[in-house]
């Protein structure tokens, strides 16, 4: 039985994008290779993970080199409820301090994040408040144990906090669907099942 080998390529950004069309012209996208990118968050600035635009003549490369091509990245929990509050700041935003999201721009994860922690806080002051146990609000360590070990469901989505006060994002694997050129799902760490869009 002959035994397969496996590459794997680890890259960022919109260098992505020439990494996969130099690897499709060098006959890299044959199923040996499989190419990972990470993308913290979805905004503009992190790149493109399309395959269009390609460079003239290297359309039918750049389609068939994407989709050897996997995104790990943070659940972009995109949800009407968030969205909403997205839409409502990006019009304070230009009314208020005169800047101007571009057309589908993204949030930026400025704002988000800090709403989520004043949020967080929020939630346990308040916890604490309908406690009524005074002790709770003498200790240092008591209060910081409440944002330890839980999930905070919020409007932005989700925010998990370790034992040690670190933030855990909930992963996703996405791929571009070349047919559509959009990013889709192919699995996240609740299930145990991966899309295949290889025949796309």
């Amino acid at each position: 039985m002959q035994q397969a080998m496996q590459h794997i390529k680890i890259s960022c950004g919109t260098s992505a994008f020439y990494v996969e069309t130099a690897a499709g012209l060098q006959n890299m996208t044959n199923g040996e290779y499989v190419y990972l990118v990470f993308r913290p968050y979805r905004h503009s600035s992190r790149g493109n993970f399309a395959w269009t635009p390609a460079e003239p003549g290297t359309e039918k490369v750049a389609k068939e080199a994407f989709k050897s091509v996997i995104i790990i990245e943070t659940d972009p929990f995109e949800t009407k409820e968030n969205q909403d509050l997205f839409k409502l700041w990006k019009t304070r935003s230009r009314d208020v301090y005169n800047f101007t999201y571009a057309v589908n721009e993204p949030i930026s994860p400025n704002p988000a994040s800090t709403y989520s922690a004043m949020m967080i806080m929020t939630k346990v002051l308040d916890e604490l408040r309908q406690s009524g146990n005074p002790e709770m609000w003498r200790s240092g360590t008591k209060l910081a144990n409440q944002f330890l070990n839980r999930t905070f469901s919020l409007r932005t989505g989700n925010v998990t906090i370790g034992a040690f006060g670190e933030r855990i994002p909930t992963m996703v694997v996405t791929q571009t669907d070349v047919e559509s050129d959009e990013i889709v799902g192919i699995g996240n760490e609740n299930t145990h099942q991966l899309v295949d869009l290889r025949s796309s």
